[in-house]
């Protein structure tokens, strides 16, 4: 989600006065550099430079200087993260964290640079930074489903259940009449993440069976058949969880998203079927992870569920069945 309802006026600069030769030393004076004959650039030598100095000068000297500040192109352009972006591609790590603040403090609503902020604190372990970012975006726009989801994962990287728990129980209490699908599916897949989010479990359900009941297209309809499969397994319905996931690969072609797996994997774990267990785990393990930035919240919760996964198939099947309590 990017600047909500928003409109930019952008003021025309001061026109520059209809004066050929003294634009044209105007401009070779400021920047030491001239056209040739063929349209070429040449640098200019010390004695011409200082000669189209005294030149501008007996022109008029400099257009005046436009009186309306002129706002950073990068900041609000369309591409506000790309300052931040260039810092952190060459490890400069303070200078990129500086120009994404920067850009949030001009724009904090805007989605792309608040999820460059926050990947840039993960990747160099400042979690409560990343938590902070996060939560904060969910303070400006508190009815974006996809925010709760989003700090529920950043609060689960942290390692931080109790804040996540809290998290999730103010969703649900602002959600809970909530007839948009896309809202309704956010807040219980933020449920999902983990073990007993909430003591009612049938809560996630209700939210995940109003989602799927909305419709909406193809690849919305099987993420919203995901969340239900994953919340009727925490509330341990695990025939249920497998048929509606099952039911989410097909709609996805009859392979299935990483999502999916992951809570195949479990749920048949649950069931005892550990063949089954094991087979879709396997699947999951060959995932390529992506770096792509659009992907990055993606990869976020596929890692977080994937160490649950792990944990309850692969080591000592009296494992608890939360692996994340700290």
């Amino acid at each position: 989600m990017g600047d909500l309802l928003t409109m930019r006026r952008w003021d025309a600069p001061a026109p520059l006065p209809d004066d050929l030769p003294r634009l044209t030393a105007w401009v070779e004076a400021a920047t030491g550099l001239e056209l040739d004959e063929r349209s070429s650039i040449r640098p200019l030598d010390r004695s011409a430079w200082l000669e189209r100095r005294r030149r501008l000068e007996q022109l008029g000297g400099p257009p005046p200087a436009d009186p309306a500040p002129r706002l950073d192109p990068i900041v609000c352009g369309p591409k506000p993260a790309a300052r931040g972006d260039a810092w952190r591609a060459r490890g400069r790590w303070d200078r990129a964290e500086a120009a994404y603040n920067e850009a949030l403090r001009a724009r904090p609503l805007n989605a792309t640079v608040r999820d460059a902020l926050t990947r840039l604190h993960i990747e160099r372990g400042h979690l409560d930074r990343a938590v902070a970012t996060v939560a904060e975006a969910v303070r400006l726009i508190p009815d974006d489903g996809n925010l709760r989801e989003y700090l529920a994962a950043v609060l689960l990287e942290a390692g931080d259940r109790a804040g996540w728990r809290r998290s999730t129980a103010a969703a649900l209490e602002r959600f809970s009449g909530t007839t948009n699908p896309l809202n309704a599916n956010s807040v219980a897949a933020a449920c999902v993440m983990g073990a007993e989010a909430t003591a009612d479990p049938g809560a996630p359900i209700r939210l995940a069976e109003i989602a799927v009941q909305g419709g909406g297209g193809t690849s919305d309809k099987s993420n919203f058949l995901n969340t239900l499969g994953a919340a009727l397994y925490r509330a341990g319905r695990y025939e249920e969880a497998i048929g509606r996931l099952e039911e989410a690969v097909q709609a996805r072609g009859g392979v299935g998203m990483p999502d999916d797996w992951e809570f195949l994997a479990l749920t048949h774990y649950r069931l005892g079927h550990r063949d089954g267990a094991l087979r879709w785990l396997n699947r999951l393990r060959e995932h390529r992870r992506s770096k792509e930035a659009d992907r990055f919240w993606d990869e976020l919760w596929i890692r977080l569920l994937m160490s649950e996964a792990e944990a309850v198939i692969l080591y000592d099947p009296a494992f608890p069945d939360d692996p994340f309590a700290r």
